[in-house]
Order: structure tokens, then sequence, then C-alpha cells
């Protein structure tokens, strides 16, 4: 039996149910609950952005603890795959495969999502939602070993490019089509994590200071990425 990090484990799901829990809270209406249960700067009754409101409320701290689980991770994952006999290439594969798939993933999740398509979603919206979840159930279901491999590929194949036609048809509340620029924020920033932070711990996992110094140049770039010139 592999033995967990169960510490970590219990962050993750923590971070999972409290992001589902944020993306449940009414917005308006009698159901509007207290400001400390809304981001900072959307407090009620209005949830207008407010960006010079201060403060954080647990909202805010859903998505930092799901990604700080999901890098401490890392090292767990890949320092196994490692003392299994996989070389760098293979590690690097396999992170552009995870990272692919969850643009993927953050495409069509965006494009089926009912209130992508009408601020007042209607039933034929959320049959909509049910196709996008289907799409994604044949292409990220682990099918049992014995299915053929090249028959497995073809259907994942097949289904992408059957949403993509079907999507393209659609016309959304911010433009019609299949949008490569239409993708959920969210999973995509997962999506850069997932390859980069990989990659960043395959070739630094012996070198403190070169981690550092990557990391200080991150920092660097964070802070200074919106002046004029930079």
């Amino acid at each position: 039996m592999t033995k967990r990090a169960d510490a970590l484990d219990a962050l993750r799901g923590f971070a999972i149910i409290t992001m589902i829990l944020s993306g449940s809270i009414p917005f308006s209406g009698p159901a509007a609950l207290p400001g400390w249960m809304y981001h900072a700067q959307l407090p009620p009754p209005d949830h207008i952005f407010n960006p010079n409101h201060p403060g954080i409320t647990w909202v805010d701290l859903v998505f930092p603890f799901f990604l700080f689980s999901m890098g401490a991770a890392f090292p767990f994952a890949l320092r196994k795959r490692i003392e299994q006999g996989a070389s760098n290439f293979t590690i690097i594969l396999q992170a552009i495969k995870r990272g692919f798939l969850l643009v993927v993933f953050a495409l069509f999740l965006q494009h089926s999502k009912p209130y992508s398509l009408s601020g007042n979603p209607e039933s034929f919206h959320w049959l909509i939602g049910l196709f996008g979840f289907f799409i994604l159930f044949l292409i990220f279901y682990r099918y049992p070993e014995k299915f053929n491999s090249k028959l497995i590929f073809a259907v994942k194949i097949l289904a992408g490019i059957i949403a993509i036609f079907f999507f393209s048809q659609l016309t959304y509340s911010k433009g019609s089509g299949f949008l490569l620029s239409r993708s959920d924020i969210i999973i995509l920033v997962l999506a850069n994590v997932a390859l980069f932070g990989s990659i960043i711990w395959l070739f630094t996992k012996d070198n403190l200071l070169f981690r550092l110094s990557f990391l200080a140049f991150l920092l660097a770039f964070r802070i200074t990425h919106n002046i004029e010139g930079s």
C-alpha cells in the first residue's frame, strides 16, 4: 500500500470543498449572506468590484490553499517516478500531457457553462452544460486497461472534435463561436502550475540556490510586469 501524505491530502480536500462552497454562494436577493462570506472586494448588497476595498476573506484563500497543496505534492509524485526509473524526458512529457489536458478542461468547461451562454440561462443552456460534462467525461475517464488503447485515443480525439464543432455553432454572451480566449482562468492557472512547476522542480531538485534564484526572478517579474516599458 502506498503511503499518502495525510496532512497534504486533508488540505487539498478542504480546498476543494470550500471551492465548491464558494461557487454556490448566492450573490443577490433575500438569500444574500454577510460580507465575510464573499470576496472582500465584492461586498454585499451590490457586489460591485472595488479594488480599493482592503482585506481578504476565506474565499480569497481557497485557491491559494489548493495551489500550495498542488505544489507541495510535486516532490512526492515526481521523486517516486524518478525512483521507479523514469527519465527526465519521460517526466517532462507527462507534465506537458497533464498541462495540455488541463487546458482542454479549461476550454470546454468555460464553453459549456450556462452563464457563459446567457446572463439568464434557460433549460437549453443547462442541457448544453450537461453535454459539456459528457464530453469531459469521455476525454478524462480512466478507461479499464482491457480496452484497446487505440480505440480509447480515437474516442477522446473524436469527442474533442465534436465538442469544438458544436461549441462553434453557439452564441455566447461575450461573442460567438469557439474561442481559445474563452477559458476558465482558474483551471488555466492550474495548467501552468502543473507544467512549469513540475519542470522547475525537476531541474532544481538538487540545487536549492538555483531554485531560490528562480523564485527571485519570478518575484521581480511579478512586481514589475505592469510598469510601462518593463
